[in-house]
């Protein structure tokens, strides 16, 4: 039986990647790879600090790759907040030329949370795809409307969507009869209505290129979870051995365009691969953190490079030992060692 559910994954360019697509996906259930450019002057949903190098040649190689393998690849220019930088007239014109470049080499998806931006894209590039990211936060039919009548093809829902069947039953039952695509993000580890989250995003997309900034958020949501572990199973992430009552739902409501993203783009390869494999088997046996989005020391960095200097799985040069600042705000007792890593 043909699957109705497919899987967005993050990219962190490894080219092993590819290798266990071929192996895993023998469905062709994985429709995307998505990530962005560490050199591109855009902010994004991570900290430009953590993203993997890739040169832009090999970047056009990348893409084409993709394809090859009917892997299409969504750029993301997903932050929170832009700080009006869309609108100036001297950024705007930097940011638009940036958008003609990367359709250039090759991009014709992009996850982008800017009006402007999303109008733009939609005039200017025919051929070209728009995917609403998380940060936007719909959370009903009124606000998927909204985007909707700007251009957007493909929605990420929110986080409040993921365990309310009812919610997501209603949603597919509109859109049953169109082209438009939603999705959910399966394995991320946020807080049950999480306080920092508008926060924390605002932190990203603001956060300083050339250096690594302390995620007073991150460091904060951690700590909840450590303190009262309940928090880790009322966080509105999905079990791999659940799909299948997303797959139910969308029979039911016959509902074509549903996928389920899978992160982190800027994790361990070792990560994303069992990740991937947990999803397309929807079943996994080990300790369900080692597939949620958890900041382990071990997953955090691509590959398991080390910084310059370090020995592998340090934190970056910069990163203050100890936790943050006194008057932060951190508890008493604070995080364990090690939990103090960018989103």
């Amino acid at each position: 039986m043909a699957h109705l559910v497919k899987y967005d994954v993050g990219t962190n360019f490894d080219y092993k990647l590819f290798d266990i697509v071929k192996e895993c996906d023998k469905d062709h259930r994985i429709k995307n790879f998505y990530g962005k450019l560490k050199q591109d002057g855009l902010p994004g949903g991570r900290a430009t600090s953590i993203i993997p190098e890739l040169s832009d040649n090999d970047f056009v190689k990348y893409i084409k790759d993709c394809n090859d393998l009917g892997i299409t690849f969504n750029y993301l220019i997903n932050p929170l907040c832009m700080g009006q930088s869309e609108y100036d007239p001297v950024v705007g014109n930097n940011i638009r030329a940036t958008l003609h470049k990367l359709y250039d080499m090759g991009v014709r998806y992009f996850t982008i949370n800017s009006p402007s931006l999303i109008k733009y894209v939609k005039k200017e590039f025919k051929d070209v795809q728009v995917t609403l990211g998380l940060y936007a936060y719909p959370i009903s039919i009124q606000q998927i409307e909204y985007w909707r009548n700007w251009g957007v093809d493909e929605l990420t829902l929110d986080h409040s969507f993921n365990r309310n069947f009812d919610a997501l039953r209603n949603v597919m039952k509109t859109y049953k009869d169109s082209d438009f695509g939603m999705r959910i993000i399966a394995n991320n580890f946020c807080l049950k209505e999480c306080p920092y989250r508008l926060t924390h995003g605002s932190f990203v997309g603001h956060s300083d290129p050339t250096a690594i900034s302390m995620d007073y958020s991150l460091i904060n949501c951690t700590y909840r979870k450590i303190k009262n572990p309940k928090a880790m199973l009322t966080a509105e992430w999905v079990r791999p051995e659940d799909i299948h009552y997303y797959e139910e739902l969308a029979e039911e409501t016959g509902y074509k365009n549903f996928s389920v993203k899978l992160v982190d783009r800027t994790r361990a390869t070792a990560f994303i691969e069992r990740v991937v494999r947990a999803y397309l088997a929807e079943s996994y046996e080990g300790n369900l953190l080692d597939i949620l989005n958890w900041p382990e020391t071990k997953n955090m960095f691509p590959n398991s490079a080390a910084p310059a200097g370090g020995p592998a799985g340090a934190p970056p040069a910069g990163m203050p030992a100890g936790g943050p600042p006194a008057g932060m705000g951190m508890p008493a007792g604070g995080p364990p060692a090690g939990m103090g890593m960018p989103a």
